[in-house]
């Protein structure tokens, strides 16, 4: 047979009891939030079902939780201020090769459309690799 299969089962049953009291304690705590839903407006149930959160939360960890408010309180200000500060005319470094690929490609389209019209025929655009030859060959 099981080892300590009487102690085993004995714990077993207690977490039983515990669950049926977690429960009946849980159906309690939903009681008061339907009386108090029922009690006083939408947006006070609202705000004070919040701040009952937030005070639970408080108790487990007050000092990083009142941090982390600094930080959210911080950035929502810097969200907030006016946009009245100048760019920066210092550029942003590409961050991949294949999106400055990209936009090498589309500058280099750009300039062979400035430099040649479209086909009178077919509307296309100048091919970029004759126009990049065409281009090395008059910069040599």
């Amino acid at each position: 047979m099981i080892e300590y299969a009487e102690l085993l089962k004995s714990a077993a049953g207690q977490i039983d009891a515990f669950d049926e009291q977690i429960k009946a304690l849980n159906d309690f705590k939903k009681d008061i939030y339907a009386n108090i839903r029922e009690t006083v407006a939408p947006e006070q149930f609202k705000a004070w079902r919040d701040a009952v959160k937030l005070r639970q939360k408080r108790r487990v960890d007050k000092d990083s939780l009142e941090a982390h408010d600094e930080r959210v309180w911080a950035m929502l200000s810097m969200l907030e201020a006016p946009n009245d500060q100048k760019r920066s005319k210092t550029a942003v470094a590409p961050v991949s090769a294949p999106a400055n690929a990209i936009v090498e490609e589309t500058d280099l389209h750009a300039q062979a459309h400035e430099a040649e019209t479209a086909d009178s025929d077919t509307g296309e655009l100048p091919d970029l690799p004759a126009f990049l030859d065409r281009r090395a060959r008059a910069a040599a």
